[in-house]
């Protein structure tokens, strides 16, 4: 099993991919995880889900790691409280970023805390084709599920929401390339809903800067063509 190369250090790795006006709340890290994102394998998004079921058993199986040393070490690890409306981002562990034509950096595989003061909530956004992996460490977080209305103009309607307050996994699946709009992959919007800071702890696919390129705007129900009248 092939495994990715994990960025050995996570701060220079992070001001690499964004510009020095990028806010420093949303490129946090935190080191002792490393040996986590070592062990991730490469996962290949063309692959049916068939194929890769060894690769998703282990990437699940470092995660578990990962939130039971979250749960062990909290104290310890003097994650940031955010105030009430405002989200930030710890980075656990990445892959080391690959080069694009003209020089541009295109950050890989993560594993990456989301803080989210409450009330603080996204808009609807999708994430690269591939894994990814969604766990409520502390909090409680509402979570809208949104389907496609026009993928070209990239519309959604809500499908559904749930409110997760107990730790436990919120989303995990594999989508194939082709399977869904472009970063388009579980369409969704997750929403801080606790007093102080709700917690979560993610795999993604692709590195992601505040979704750009990945969002959808939402379409409320009464603007539905089945809700007219």
């Amino acid at each position: 099993m092939e495994l990715i190369t994990s960025a050995s250090d996570l701060s220079s790795t992070l001001d690499r991919l964004h510009p020095a006006d990028y806010p420093a709340r949303l490129r946090m890290s935190r080191p002792g995880f490393e040996h986590f994102a070592a062990q991730l394998p490469v996962i290949d998004p063309t692959l049916p889900v068939e194929m890769v079921q060894a690769e998703l058993q282990q990437v699940r199986a470092v995660l578990g790691g990962v939130s039971g040393q979250l749960k062990d070490q909290w104290e310890q690890l003097n994650i940031p409280q955010m105030r009430d409306g405002v989200f930030g981002r710890v980075i656990l562990g990445m892959e080391e970023p690959t080069e694009l034509p003209g020089g541009n950096l295109h950050g890989g595989t993560l594993i990456v805390l989301g803080l989210w003061g409450n009330g603080f909530a996204w808009v609807p956004h999708g994430h690269e084709a591939g894994f990814m992996h969604e766990e409520l460490i502390r909090g409680a977080a509402e979570v809208r599920m949104f389907d496609v209305v026009d993928p070209v103009r990239r519309t959604v309607k809500e499908s559904r929401r749930v409110v997760f307050d107990r730790p436990g996994i919120m989303a995990s699946a594999y989508c194939p390339e082709g399977s869904a709009p472009d970063l388009g992959f579980n369409l969704h919007a997750v929403k801080g809903v606790a007093p102080g800071t709700t917690v979560t702890l993610h795999y993604l696919p692709g590195h992601v800067r505040d979704t750009r390129g990945s969002a959808f705007t939402e379409v409320p129900l009464d603007q539905m063509p089945e809700f007219r009248t």
